[in-house]
Protein backbone atom coordinates (compact mmCIF):
# COMPACT_ATOMS: atom_id res chain seq x y z
CA UNK A 1 0.00 0.00 0.00
CA UNK A 2 2.75 2.55 0.81
CA UNK A 3 4.41 1.60 -2.22
CA UNK A 4 1.07 2.19 -4.62
CA UNK A 5 1.05 5.52 -2.39
CA UNK A 6 4.68 6.64 -3.21
CA UNK A 7 3.79 5.96 -6.61
CA UNK A 8 0.76 8.29 -6.79
CA UNK A 9 2.10 10.63 -5.15
CA UNK A 10 5.35 10.86 -8.16
CA UNK A 11 3.16 10.63 -10.52
CA UNK A 12 0.57 13.41 -9.45
CA UNK A 13 3.89 15.88 -8.74
CA UNK A 14 5.53 15.86 -12.20
CA UNK A 15 1.64 16.43 -13.38
CA UNK A 16 0.97 19.10 -11.87
CA UNK A 17 4.20 20.25 -12.27
CA UNK A 18 4.42 19.95 -15.86
CA UNK A 19 0.81 21.25 -16.16
CA UNK A 20 1.78 24.49 -13.86
CA UNK A 21 4.38 25.12 -16.41
CA UNK A 22 2.84 25.17 -18.93
CA UNK A 23 -0.36 27.33 -17.92
CA UNK A 24 2.41 30.32 -16.38
CA UNK A 25 4.31 30.03 -19.93
CA UNK A 26 2.35 33.37 -20.88
CA UNK A 27 0.26 34.58 -18.49
CA UNK A 28 1.16 38.27 -16.88
CA UNK A 29 2.58 38.50 -13.39
CA UNK A 30 -0.95 38.68 -11.64
CA UNK A 31 -1.94 35.24 -13.38
CA UNK A 32 1.23 33.56 -12.50
CA UNK A 33 0.63 34.64 -8.54
CA UNK A 34 -2.92 33.02 -9.37
CA UNK A 35 -1.65 30.21 -10.66
CA UNK A 36 0.94 29.14 -8.30
CA UNK A 37 -2.09 29.84 -5.49
CA UNK A 38 -4.10 26.89 -7.25
CA UNK A 39 -1.48 24.61 -7.85
CA UNK A 40 0.36 25.48 -4.29
CA UNK A 41 -2.95 24.48 -2.57
CA UNK A 42 -3.08 21.39 -5.18
CA UNK A 43 0.71 20.23 -3.91
CA UNK A 44 -0.49 20.86 -0.14
CA UNK A 45 -3.58 18.71 -0.83
CA UNK A 46 -1.91 15.72 -2.70
CA UNK A 47 0.97 15.48 0.68
CA UNK A 48 -1.50 16.07 3.26
CA UNK A 49 -0.21 19.23 4.46
CA UNK A 50 -2.49 21.10 6.57
CA UNK A 51 -2.43 24.86 7.06
CA UNK A 52 -4.28 26.86 9.28
CA UNK A 53 -4.54 31.08 9.50
CA UNK A 54 -4.49 32.36 12.53
CA UNK A 55 -4.01 36.37 14.01
CA UNK A 56 -5.99 39.60 13.89
CA UNK A 57 -4.62 40.35 10.11
CA UNK A 58 -6.69 40.22 6.74
CA UNK A 59 -5.65 37.61 4.09
CA UNK A 60 -9.01 38.80 2.40
CA UNK A 61 -8.07 42.43 2.03
CA UNK A 62 -6.60 42.04 -2.07
CA UNK A 63 -4.76 45.60 -1.88
CA UNK A 64 -1.19 45.20 -3.31
CA UNK A 65 1.03 44.72 0.18
CA UNK A 66 4.66 43.47 1.01
CA UNK A 67 4.42 40.53 2.86
CA UNK A 68 7.80 39.89 4.77
CA UNK A 69 8.15 36.38 6.54
CA UNK A 70 10.23 34.10 8.30
CA UNK A 71 11.58 31.60 6.56
CA UNK A 72 12.31 27.90 7.31
CA UNK A 73 11.95 25.96 3.73
CA UNK A 74 11.47 25.90 0.42
CA UNK A 75 7.72 24.78 1.71
CA UNK A 76 7.08 28.54 3.05
CA UNK A 77 6.49 29.18 -0.57
CA UNK A 78 3.99 26.46 -1.11
CA UNK A 79 2.14 27.63 2.38
CA UNK A 80 2.31 31.17 1.70
CA UNK A 81 0.73 31.00 -1.51
CA UNK A 82 -1.82 28.58 -0.70
CA UNK A 83 -3.49 31.00 1.35
CA UNK A 84 -2.56 34.10 -0.74
CA UNK A 85 -2.08 34.92 -4.55
CA UNK A 86 1.32 36.35 -4.27
CA UNK A 87 4.78 37.00 -6.23
CA UNK A 88 7.95 36.80 -4.61
CA UNK A 89 11.63 38.30 -4.42
CA UNK A 90 14.50 35.68 -4.59
CA UNK A 91 18.14 35.91 -5.12
CA UNK A 92 19.72 35.08 -8.58
CA UNK A 93 21.16 31.72 -7.35
CA UNK A 94 17.70 30.30 -7.47
CA UNK A 95 17.49 31.80 -10.97
CA UNK A 96 20.33 29.02 -12.36
CA UNK A 97 18.80 26.18 -10.14
CA UNK A 98 17.71 23.27 -12.81
CA UNK A 99 14.33 22.90 -11.77
CA UNK A 100 13.26 24.94 -8.45
CA UNK A 101 14.62 27.93 -10.82
CA UNK A 102 12.38 27.36 -13.67
CA UNK A 103 9.20 27.16 -11.66
CA UNK A 104 10.06 30.42 -9.62
CA UNK A 105 10.74 31.91 -12.74
CA UNK A 106 7.03 30.81 -14.00
CA UNK A 107 5.72 31.69 -10.73
CA UNK A 108 6.37 35.39 -11.27
CA UNK A 109 9.46 35.90 -9.11
CA UNK A 110 11.59 38.98 -9.36
CA UNK A 111 15.15 37.59 -8.79
CA UNK A 112 17.72 40.17 -7.30
CA UNK A 113 21.60 40.48 -6.91
CA UNK A 114 22.08 41.47 -3.21
CA UNK A 115 25.67 41.69 -3.71
CA UNK A 116 25.26 43.69 -6.38
CA UNK A 117 24.87 47.83 -4.76
CA UNK A 118 25.37 49.70 -8.13
CA UNK A 119 22.45 47.39 -9.21
CA UNK A 120 20.08 48.00 -6.34
CA UNK A 121 18.58 51.07 -7.24
CA UNK A 122 17.29 49.84 -10.61
CA UNK A 123 16.02 46.65 -8.91
CA UNK A 124 13.95 48.42 -6.49
CA UNK A 125 12.62 50.77 -9.20
CA UNK A 126 11.21 47.26 -10.38
CA UNK A 127 10.05 45.95 -7.38
CA UNK A 128 8.43 48.86 -6.55
CA UNK A 129 6.30 48.84 -9.94
CA UNK A 130 5.07 45.35 -9.26
CA UNK A 131 3.78 46.46 -6.28
CA UNK A 132 2.27 49.54 -8.08
CA UNK A 133 0.59 47.37 -10.78
CA UNK A 134 -1.31 45.73 -8.42
CA UNK A 135 0.72 42.76 -6.76
CA UNK A 136 1.23 41.40 -3.83
CA UNK A 137 4.86 40.80 -3.28
CA UNK A 138 6.26 38.34 -0.86
CA UNK A 139 9.97 39.16 1.10
CA UNK A 140 11.81 36.90 2.99
CA UNK A 141 14.19 39.35 4.84
CA UNK A 142 16.18 36.80 7.12
CA UNK A 143 18.01 36.74 3.43
CA UNK A 144 18.15 32.49 3.75
CA UNK A 145 16.67 29.52 5.82
CA UNK A 146 16.62 29.19 9.62
CA UNK A 147 17.00 26.22 11.54
CA UNK A 148 14.03 27.04 14.09
CA UNK A 149 16.19 28.13 16.49
CA UNK A 150 14.94 31.80 16.80
CA UNK A 151 14.79 34.66 14.07
CA UNK A 152 17.33 35.84 12.23
CA UNK A 153 18.11 39.69 11.77
CA UNK A 154 15.95 41.16 8.91
CA UNK A 155 17.80 42.93 6.00
CA UNK A 156 15.77 45.89 5.28
CA UNK A 157 17.27 47.23 1.85
CA UNK A 158 14.15 46.10 -0.51
CA UNK A 159 11.38 47.27 1.84
CA UNK A 160 12.29 50.29 0.28
CA UNK A 161 10.32 48.76 -2.25
CA UNK A 162 7.14 49.70 -0.25
CA UNK A 163 8.09 52.98 0.52
CA UNK A 164 8.69 53.97 -3.41
CA UNK A 165 4.59 52.24 -3.68
CA UNK A 166 3.39 53.82 -0.85
CA UNK A 167 2.03 50.18 -0.17
CA UNK A 168 1.97 48.59 3.41
CA UNK A 169 3.46 46.08 4.90
CA UNK A 170 2.16 42.56 5.98
CA UNK A 171 4.05 40.56 8.64
CA UNK A 172 3.61 37.02 8.46
CA UNK A 173 5.02 34.15 10.66
CA UNK A 174 4.94 30.66 9.78
CA UNK A 175 5.20 27.71 12.41
CA UNK A 176 5.59 24.38 11.81
CA UNK A 177 3.63 22.50 14.11
CA UNK A 178 3.52 18.56 13.32
CA UNK A 179 5.04 15.89 11.09
CA UNK A 180 3.40 13.03 10.87
CA UNK A 181 1.04 13.72 14.02
CA UNK A 182 4.33 14.43 16.09
CA UNK A 183 5.30 17.81 17.54
CA UNK A 184 8.16 19.44 15.55
CA UNK A 185 11.92 18.97 17.75
CA UNK A 186 15.11 18.83 17.32
CA UNK A 187 14.95 15.61 16.46
CA UNK A 188 12.68 15.49 13.19
CA UNK A 189 13.15 19.32 12.57
CA UNK A 190 15.63 18.59 9.36
CA UNK A 191 12.71 16.74 7.97
CA UNK A 192 11.27 20.07 7.52
CA UNK A 193 13.38 22.69 7.66
CA UNK A 194 16.20 22.87 5.14
CA UNK A 195 19.46 24.62 6.43
CA UNK A 196 23.22 24.48 6.91
CA UNK A 197 24.27 21.55 3.92
CA UNK A 198 21.02 19.75 3.62
CA UNK A 199 20.12 17.95 0.37
CA UNK A 200 18.08 20.40 -1.60
CA UNK A 201 16.59 17.26 -3.75
CA UNK A 202 17.08 14.93 -1.11
CA UNK A 203 14.68 16.93 1.10
CA UNK A 204 12.24 17.42 -1.51
CA UNK A 205 11.96 13.14 -2.10
CA UNK A 206 12.18 12.93 1.78
CA UNK A 207 9.21 15.67 2.55
CA UNK A 208 7.09 14.36 -0.80
CA UNK A 209 7.97 11.11 -1.04
CA UNK A 210 8.15 9.68 2.96
CA UNK A 211 6.42 11.90 5.23
CA UNK A 212 2.91 11.12 5.41
CA UNK A 213 1.14 14.35 6.55
CA UNK A 214 1.93 17.89 8.09
CA UNK A 215 0.76 20.57 9.78
CA UNK A 216 1.74 24.41 9.31
CA UNK A 217 0.05 27.54 11.31
CA UNK A 218 0.36 30.55 9.53
CA UNK A 219 -0.14 34.10 11.92
CA UNK A 220 -1.05 37.05 10.03
CA UNK A 221 -0.23 40.48 11.91
CA UNK A 222 -2.25 43.71 11.22
CA UNK A 223 -1.07 45.54 8.09
CA UNK A 224 1.77 47.94 8.50
CA UNK A 225 0.73 51.18 7.13
CA UNK A 226 4.03 53.33 5.26
CA UNK A 227 3.25 56.56 7.05
CA UNK A 228 5.97 58.93 7.75
CA UNK A 229 8.33 55.52 8.93
CA UNK A 230 11.92 54.44 6.96
CA UNK A 231 12.54 51.19 6.00
CA UNK A 232 14.83 50.26 9.64
CA UNK A 233 12.03 51.22 11.82
CA UNK A 234 9.42 49.08 9.27
CA UNK A 235 12.11 46.14 9.59
CA UNK A 236 12.15 46.42 13.12
CA UNK A 237 8.92 46.50 14.03
CA UNK A 238 7.87 43.56 11.83
CA UNK A 239 10.59 41.61 13.26
CA UNK A 240 9.30 42.44 16.44
CA UNK A 241 6.12 41.14 16.36
CA UNK A 242 7.07 37.62 13.99
CA UNK A 243 9.70 36.81 17.27
CA UNK A 244 6.77 37.64 19.78
CA UNK A 245 4.86 34.79 18.23
CA UNK A 246 7.35 32.20 16.67
CA UNK A 247 7.79 29.08 19.41
CA UNK A 248 11.71 28.36 18.81
CA UNK A 249 12.20 24.73 18.09
CA UNK A 250 14.70 23.49 21.13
Amino acid sequence: MRTVRLIYRGVRLVQIILVFLIRTSFASLKRRAELTHIYSAKLLHLFNINVTVTGSGELSNLEPCLILSNHLSYLDILMLTSVRPSLFLSHKGIEREPLIGRIATHGGTLFVNRASKSKLELEMKRFAAMLQDGNTVTLFPEGTTGDGSGIMPFHSSFIGAAILADKPVLPICIEYTALNGEAITPKNKSSVFIYGNASFLGHIKNIFLREESMRVNIHVFERIPIGNANRKEISSAAREMIMGTFKVIE
